[in-house]
């Protein structure tokens, strides 16, 4: 009996978390990363020219996720060199209190796309520490007459063992960088 309600309370809260979350850019989920499924959890619209939407496996949450896929949809042509530019010096700036920040930058063979990965940590008291890596790749999408901006992001957060979880992820980060560069981004069609 017990197994049947903890199955009932698991359905209803996968289907309220599934009616709750409006999909703005006609980007609904499931994707396949890295071989696990990402299901929507988390959209705005921040503003006229921002959406955000964030997709996370399915037994995982915001407030204490491993995994972590975001899209940043900019519908206004932003200069993506600046971009990359700002991300860039906003990780140096991380790294002068931050011994485990680092930040490396990777431009496509074409010049269309830029890698940004680093890796961070946080360990303040405000929540329980992590270890970070991220790869924020940045892609011009044509719309019409002009070209708006893509910021797709993947977060694998470790917790606690800051020194093991940069050795786990120096052998994990080329198949992320490698998944990443092959992700197949849907085509977004921001919902008015």
């Amino acid at each position: 009996m017990n197994k049947i309600l903890l199955i009932i309370a698991l359905i209803s809260t996968l289907l309220l978390r599934a009616q709750s979350v409006q999909d703005i850019m006609s980007v609904p989920g499931p994707l396949t990363f890295n071989g696990t499924e990402y299901f929507l959890n988390w959209s705005k619209q921040n503003s006229k020219i921002l959406s955000i939407q964030q997709f996370l496996p399915r037994d995982e949450y915001l407030n204490e996720f491993e995994n972590l896929l975001t899209f940043n949809y900019f519908n206004k042509d932003i200069d993506m060199e600046m971009a990359v530019r700002q991300k860039i010096e906003n990780v140096q700036n991380l790294a002068k209190d931050d011994k485990f920040a680092s930040v490396n930058m990777i431009e496509s063979p074409d010049g269309k796309e830029f890698i940004v990965e680093y890796t961070l940590s946080q360990s303040d008291g405000s929540s329980k520490p992590f270890f970070e890596y991220n790869i924020y790749r940045f892609k011009k999408i044509a719309l019409q007459e002009y070209k708006t901006l893509l910021i797709l992001s993947y977060t694998k957060r470790y917790y606690d063992d800051f020194k093991n979880a940069k050795k786990i992820n120096n052998k994990e980060k080329g198949s992320l960088l490698t998944e990443m560069v092959n992700f197949v981004i849907p085509e977004i069609k921001v919902q008015n």
